[in-house]
C-alpha cells in the first residue's frame, strides 16, 4: 500500500472545443494499482497552461477502451466502454488565477478503481465547456492515488 501521484501530460488540438468535445484520447496510467490491488483516487490537480479555467471531466477506465471518439468532437463511446468506466470527477469552478495560467485542484475524493487485469487504468479528459481553446495544446493533470 503506498500514495503515488501521477503525472499526465494530455496533448489537446488547438481548436475550439466544445461543450460535450472529447479533449485527447484516452491515457493509460501504468502502474496505478499494485498488482490486482484497487487504487483510491484521493486528489487532481489541473494546470491549465492557457489560462482559460474551462470545465472538464475526467472519466476514469479499468480497462484500455481504446478510441472514445475523435478528439475535437463529441464522445462517441459505446455501451462496451462505457462499461469500462470506473469514475470520474468534474473539474468546474475549483481554479485559481496564477498569473499565466490557471491551477485547479480537487481534494478528499476517494474514488475506488479496480482495473480488470494488471496494474493499469486509463484516463480520458471530456470538455464542459462552450468555445474554448488551448492554444498551447497542453494540460498536466497530477493524480493522487492511494494504491493497495
Amino acid at each position: 500500500m503506498g500514495d503515488w501521484v501521477a503525472e499526465i501530460e494530455f496533448d489537446i488540438s488547438q481548436v475550439t472545443l466544445t461543450t460535450g468535445d472529447l479533449m485527447a484520447h484516452p491515457v493509460e496510467i501504468t502502474g496505478a494499482t499494485m498488482l490486482n490491488g484497487t487504487s483510491t483516487l484521493l486528489s487532481v490537480v489541473a494546470i491549465d497552461y492557457d489560462d482559460q479555467g474551462g470545465e472538464f471531466d475526467l472519466v476514469f477506465f479499468d480497462e484500455n477502451p481504446g478510441a472514445i471518439g475523435v478528439p475535437n468532437v463529441a464522445v462517441a463511446m459505446s455501451d462496451a466502454q462505457a462499461e469500462m468506466v470506473c469514475g470520474h470527477v468534474s473539474i468546474t469552478d475549483e481554479y485559481s488565477d496564477v498569473g499565466a495560467q490557471q491551477i485547479a485542484t480537487l481534494k478528499g475524493l476517494g474514488v475506488a478503481m479496480h482495473p480488470v487485469n494488471g496494474t493499469s487504468l486509463w484516463v480520458a479528459p471530456i470538455s464542459r465547456e462552450s468555445q474554448i481553446t488551448y492554444a498551447s495544446g497542453l494540460m498536466t493533470v497530477k493524480l493522487g492515488l492511494l494504491r493497495s
